[in-house]
């Protein structure tokens, strides 16, 4: 039997059938120990969401136009998610009856001495009212603000129980010891229906 197996001599054939199988469990084995398995290996149809880790497929991983409505939950895309114009506009609200219309602005300019204390009010057009206003105070000779330094409160003039809003109020007092500019301007809207407090 020994000197049968000593005398055995595989044939041309078999000696490639073997050193086929030797390369092709040896890439196999390489593929794995590198992590270079690719989609050749991977049969079709067997990989599961729990074999996926987490956060790891992106939106450039999946094919354009595919994604259905069924594949997005329910209620889970914001307005932002859309491009403008994208989404269809909702029926036409009733037009508003007390809203505002059109808005002008009154403005006053008061030369304020150093020294001086006063309220300043710049009033609104009848049957307009004050939406807002501003008050700001300027050096006379160089234009520089000085509003921190001279106006020391603003509010709507009016809007009391009794009286309703009239215009935009400012208190002033100049302790900059130079002549100032103060600017009082308020806003005023008119409206088909004004109710005041």
């Amino acid at each position: 039997m020994l000197s049968r197996l000593r005398s055995y001599r595989p044939g041309h054939g078999t000696v490639v059938a073997y050193l086929a199988l030797f390369v092709a469990l040896g890439g196999t084995s390489y593929g794995v120990a590198t992590g270079s398995i690719d989609g050749r290996e991977i049969k079709n149809n067997t990989v599961r969401s729990k074999d996926i880790r987490n956060n790891a497929i992106r939106g450039r991983d999946v094919r354009t136009g595919t994604l259905r409505s069924s594949d997005v939950a329910d209620r889970s895309l914001l307005g932002r998610d859309f491009a403008p114009g994208q989404l269809p506009a909702g029926p036409q609200g009733p037009a508003g009856r007390d809203g505002f219309d059109q808005v002008t602005r009154n403005s006053i300019r008061v030369p304020f001495p150093s020294g001086a204390s006063d309220r300043l009010v710049v009033h609104c057009e009848r049957g307009t009212a004050p939406t807002g206003g501003s008050a700001i105070a300027q050096a006379a000779d160089n234009g520089e603000d000085v509003t921190n330094q001279v106006v020391n409160g603003q509010t709507f003039d009016g809007g009391s129980t009794r009286v309703a809003l009239l215009g935009w109020a400012a208190n002033a007092t100049n302790n900059t010891g130079e002549d100032v500019l103060v600017y009082v301007d308020v806003a005023c809207a008119t409206a088909d229906n004004i109710n005041f407090p």
